[in-house]
């Protein structure tokens, strides 16, 4: 499962990934595979508040990673 490897890829442990992404789980992640979605969905939900892939790209956001994965950069939302 490819978001299970990409997750891990951030530090998550096996079972830590697995738990985010079951489906009756308290915890939710979102992977973007493209960063850029992630800002259109915060211009698209009116939350947008200057935030930048830089910034992401920097652990400037507590709940945001972008990580590389088989050459390929992918942004993830981490909510509890």
């Amino acid at each position: 499962m490819k978001e299970l490897e990409i997750l891990m890829a951030d530090r998550c442990t096996k079972a830590e990934a697995e738990n985010y992404l079951s489906k009756s789980s308290s915890s939710s992640v979102l992977i973007y595979e493209n960063p850029e979605e992630w800002i259109q969905s915060l211009k698209d939900c009116g939350c947008y508040e200057g935030q930048t892939i830089s910034e992401a790209k920097n652990n400037s956001y507590p709940d945001i990673s972008v990580v590389n994965f088989e050459n390929h950069e992918y942004l993830i939302e981490y909510a509890n």
